[in-house]
């Protein structure tokens, strides 16, 4: 159960925008890190050392400095000694799970960053899946780069106003989160005022982090809320059609996990069942099958091809030989230039040496035993040279 990962049965489509990961960058990949097209913002370091700074204030090239790594591991849900794991030195029960954050401290929960989660497997916590880290900020509204402005430097008009909200736009709506104002002063929009955004969820019965939950953490108990839930692997939620289901409660305790879509064996239909990111990688092959081909090719094996199961010959056709064996898959054996009938040593034969006298020798490359059978003088590999 996902207990840290809270969410409304109505609302489970919003927690598919955790999935957009940023990736961190240590600088813009031209020399020049103020040439046209390059990244506004430089980023470096991880966990809490991440830092962004802005690429070319005044038209010069910044430096990007990342933050004094903690000599060890606080067990609280971050990067405190910056090596790209979240609590890996701290214990944990099997199956615990908890909210985590790869970025900085001072991002943490503003505007669009968010946090991811992690479970707890043989007593060691997994990598923090689906944590959300500051992007470039753009004119749309909210707080992308997480510094707790809204479309700072954005031109605009003096006097003019809008609406603006510092968080996600689906938390922008739900209570007692709401919209503030923005007001257009000296050519760019100023701070946005009056917006509630999320906090911390607390036991108050009031949906602080407004997720559309109130007081759905495990500290507070199950108060009569919908969770959400996903009894999958972590990094298999939200791949292919695994999505997470939710729970009611009653009677202060949490009912199974419904409607959630987890892995399963990989089926041939044109679908990833198993949710590795791959349709029909590993459908299960059936067994033996008839193609409805003739000799050889009568032979088959059921094989995923183009999402459907299909009877695939075991044998393809190949040039007929001398073994009593509709090689080329046309209903007759051994038929063509060919010495030798039935390929057996049993008795006198007019054109091949089976065992005893042989008239006629083969010519050039008809079926022979023995060199004397041809009338090179020379066999090889069964064929008259």
């Amino acid at each position: 159960m996902l207990h840290r990962m809270i969410l409304r049965a109505a609302g489970l489509s919003s927690l598919a925008a955790l999935v957009a990961l940023t990736t961190p960058s240590c600088g813009p990949a031209s020399e020049d890190p103020c040439a046209p097209g390059a990244p506004a913002l430089l980023s470096c370091g991880v966990g809490e050392c991440r830092a962004q700074v802005e690429a070319c204030p005044g038209g010069e090239p910044a430096e990007c400095v990342p933050g004094t790594p903690a000599a060890e591991e606080f067990c609280d849900g971050m990067d405190n000694d910056c090596d790209g794991n979240v609590d890996e030195d701290c214990s944990c029960a099997v199956g615990e799970e908890q909210r985590c954050y790869t970025g900085a401290l001072s991002t943490r929960r503003i505007g669009m960053c968010r946090d991811g989660f992690q479970q707890c497997v043989t007593g060691i916590w997994t990598d923090c899946f689906h944590s959300v880290e500051p992007d470039v900020e753009v004119c749309n509204g909210l707080d992308d780069d997480c510094d707790g402005d809204v479309d700072e430097d954005c031109p605009c008009e003096d006097g003019d106003q809008k609406l603006c909200f510092g968080s996600r736009p689906e938390e922008r709506f739900v209570a007692p989160c709401q919209e503030g104002t923005q007001v257009c002063e000296g050519g760019v929009w100023g701070k946005c005022t009056g917006d509630v955004t999320p906090a911390m969820e607390q036991c108050d019965l009031i949906d602080n982090d407004c997720d559309g939950g109130t007081d759905n953490i495990p500290a507070c108990g199950c108060v009569g809320d919908t969770l959400g839930c996903y009894t999958g692997p972590p990094e298999t939620m939200w791949v292919g059609p695994c999505q997470p289901g939710f729970q009611v409660c009653s009677f202060g305790k949490l009912g199974p996990c419904q409607n959630e879509v987890i892995p399963h064996p990989e089926l041939c239909n044109g679908i990833d069942d198993d949710c590795d990111g791959t349709v029909d990688d590993e459908a299960q092959e059936g067994g033996p099958c008839e193609t409805n081909m003739l000799g050889a090719c009568a032979e088959g094996k059921v094989q995923c091809k183009l999402a459907e199961p299909k009877c695939i010959p075991v044998n393809v056709a190949l040039p007929e030989i001398c073994n009593g064996i509709d090689d080329d898959c046309d209903g007759d054996l051994d038929e063509g230039s060919f010495c030798c009938p039935d390929a057996e040593l049993n008795g006198d034969e007019s054109d091949v040496d089976c065992g005893g006298s042989c008239m006629n020798k083969c010519g050039t490359g008809r079926a022979c035993l023995v060199s004397a059978d041809c009338a090179s003088g020379v066999c090889t590999a069964d064929v008259c040279q």
